[in-house]
């Protein structure tokens, strides 16, 4: 007789609650993501184990630590605020002490993140740009996991951002004329400038190899406060 493996993926999600715990680190197999898709009858065997081998599979590469992990989920679930990621490469470490050194992220989280739109590929702004010219959507929490540990264009440092859900949709466009609440904007001669203010900046997570390390806005400035200035 056909068994499902539905009671066998619960229990698959009481063995990563506790190893969650025990390790600090978040799994997506322990999720609420994964918990609703095992607890959906509508998905069939093949479903269930589709979903389980791609939550598998993001869980064995790198580390998120717990803490961070449930804050995510936290900021997914909040109706209030469309989140994203921005990714860029840059010069940044970690000490010994495990303070995030960028001078890349402490001038984002001073000044903005610069909005090039189609600048990069030589088509000058004619209009303002979405924020999802450089921005990526979050919608779920396996969104926040694979945009943490993967790596885009040798990427090693993201940018985590939420707007008020009322100025974008799912994609991160703008649903209405919010243009002047989400930028701040600066007159280059050729061009306008369009930068994110800081305000909708959250915080940076630094990763290598899959294994994160996320900072607030907050704990970048003070770690580079004074460091990075040219004397």
């Amino acid at each position: 007789m056909f068994k499902s493996k539905r009671k066998q993926y619960k229990k698959t999600i009481e063995e990563y609650e506790k190893k969650s715990v025990i390790e600090n680190k978040y799994y997506l197999l322990s999720s609420d993501f994964f918990k609703d898709i095992v607890n959906n009858n509508e998905l069939d065997d093949k479903n269930l184990e589709f979903f389980y081998d791609i939550c598998k599979e993001w869980d064995d590469y790198g580390s998120i630590e717990l803490e961070v992990g449930h804050m995510l989920e936290s900021l997914i679930k909040n109706p209030d605020y469309r989140i994203g990621i921005h990714r860029t490469p840059s010069f940044s470490s970690i000490d010994a002490e495990g303070n995030l050194h960028s001078e890349l992220a402490n001038d984002i989280f001073e000044n903005g993140l610069i909005n090039n739109g189609d600048l990069s590929s030589g088509v000058i702004n004619t209009s303002v740009p979405e924020p999802s010219k450089t921005i990526s959507p979050i919608n779920n929490i396996m969104d926040a996991v694979m945009y943490f540990k993967a790596s885009y264009k040798s990427s090693n440092i993201g940018i985590l951002t939420a707007f008020p859900v009322e100025y974008l949709d799912r994609e991160l466009n703008f649903n209405d004329k919010y243009a002047t609440e989400i930028y701040n904007t600066k007159n280059n001669g050729a061009y306008t400038q369009y930068s994110i203010k800081p305000k909708y900046l959250i915080g940076a997570v630094y990763q290598d190899h899959g294994n994160c390390k996320f900072f607030t806005k907050n704990e970048v400035l003070q770690t580079n406060k004074g460091k990075l200035e040219v004397i």
